[in-house]
């Protein structure tokens, strides 16, 4: 089942909409480049860089009124709040507060997802996201909302899911595009293997997008 949002046809308009502004990545021939992540250090054959949807509030906000809006719709989910993590996903959390009109808060990653906002015990809180590749800050957040004793909501969004998967500790996964991401560990990823530089994403991104990496020596 793939994850909820829009319809196929809607998602490849999506997905045409992230490469045209060079937002989605994918490894190339081997020996290119490929990406590790900064949190955790896994080895991904795909990557989805959220600051260029960031640079563009209108393209934000369309993905949450014609893929999020609906879904809530749907399932007559009215959330009290909206929250996400900083920094990647807190300018999505924002654009879903303003579309639908309620508060927004963020969890800091540095304090381990912990969040100042006055969310009250058994509010309705939609926990939202730049992308989902292995889950682990949505799951955090979902965490923190329940030790403040509120309600986590049944789904969770995000604008690109990497993750192959359709649910997330046990909600639905509400995307504008769905990919299924390889992951592998650092020592055993097989892109290595074939010679492929591993970088961090976004500081490198033009070298994993353009072609401009040279081999150091």
């Amino acid at each position: 089942m793939p994850p909820r949002g829009s319809g196929e046809t809607d998602r490849r308009a999506w997905l045409e909409r992230f490469q045209a502004i060079g937002a989605l990545w994918e490894v190339g021939d081997p020996g290119c480049p490929h990406v590790k992540t900064s949190l955790g250090g896994a080895h991904m054959d795909k990557y989805f860089n959220s600051d260029l949807v960031l640079a563009s509030p209108e393209l934000t906000a369309a993905v949450v009124t014609s893929v999020l809006t609906p879904e809530l719709k749907r399932l007559e989910v009215a959330p009290d709040w909206v929250i996400s993590y900083a920094p990647y996903g807190l300018f999505v959390a924002h654009a879903v507060a303003s579309a639908i009109g309620t508060r927004c808060a963020y969890g800091d990653p540095a304090i381990g997802y912990e969040t100042h906002f006055e969310i009250a015990s058994q509010e309705l809180v939609l926990i939202v996201a730049d992308d989902i590749n292995s889950g682990r800050s949505v799951v955090k957040m979902i965490e923190q909302v329940e030790i403040l004793g509120a309600r986590a909501a049944p789904i969770v969004f995000c604008l690109a899911n990497l993750s192959g998967a359709s649910r997330l500790a046990d909600r639905e996964i509400v995307s504008a595009v769905a990919l299924d991401a390889r992951r592998f560990k650092e020592e055993a990823c097989p892109l290595c293997d074939e010679g492929s530089p591993a970088l961090l994403p976004r500081p490198n991104w033009n070298a994993l997008t353009r072609g401009t990496y040279s081999v150091p020596g």
